[in-house]
């Protein structure tokens, strides 16, 4: 064999070591960018995952949300139902109740004299009366009397009754009676509230 064989094989053979250590240097830096890929690709999955679970989760509760509208609605409508199948029965009941309300105007002087009036058919002395300005309340208009009534227990107790038992609509707010003792005379401070259309 020649020297510029053994060279050549030399030179050939270190070149082989270079290319081999070249080729695993460069398998090396392939296998670190898979690994990088690969560990940014998972970041990036878990990352997909925690954002699409709370998505999910406010979805959900979304859904819940509107399963108990749901549920509410089903209620009222059914609710609703009801009342239109009686609303014949309480359009009944309203007329029948307007017709109670007095077509009357609230004038205090007509007031006084008619609860005068009914005061003495109960046996009782009206000994004094006093009648508020009339309000709206948005339905019908009302005032309220306030009265001192003098009389026995039953008496008074009868006009009471007479005027909460008219055909007319009346209230009784207030009924303070006083009187000394097993006395027969007795005086009841009355609030009395009169309703007109």
């Amino acid at each position: 064999m020649a020297l510029s064989d053994v060279i050549k094989k030399r030179e050939a053979t270190n070149e082989g070591k270079e290319k081999k250590q070249l080729s695993v240097k460069g398998l090396m830096d392939d296998v670190r960018i898979v690994i990088a890929v690969i560990v940014i690709a998972c970041i990036a999955l878990i990352a997909l995952i925690v954002y699409n679970n709370t998505q999910i989760e406010g979805k959900l509760t979304r859904i819940d949300t509107l399963k108990s509208e749901i549920r509410d609605n089903q209620y009222k409508i059914a609710n609703l139902k009801a009342l239109q199948a009686r609303s014949g029965e309480y359009l009944a009941q309203k007329e029948e109740l307007d017709a109670m309300i007095s077509d009357k105007t609230l004038d205090q002087v007509d007031i006084m004299i008619e609860l005068e009036k009914e005061v003495e058919e109960h046996n009782c002395n009206l000994m004094e009366v006093t009648v508020d300005e009339a309000s709206n309340n948005g339905y019908v208009n009302q005032v309220s009397v306030n009265l001192k009534v003098t009389g026995s227990f039953e008496d008074i107790m009868r006009f009471c009754q007479y005027e909460t038992g008219m055909t007319e609509i009346r209230r009784i707010d207030n009924i303070k009676m006083t009187g000394a003792g097993n006395s027969e005379q007795k005086t009841a401070d009355i609030i009395l509230v009169l309703f007109s259309k």
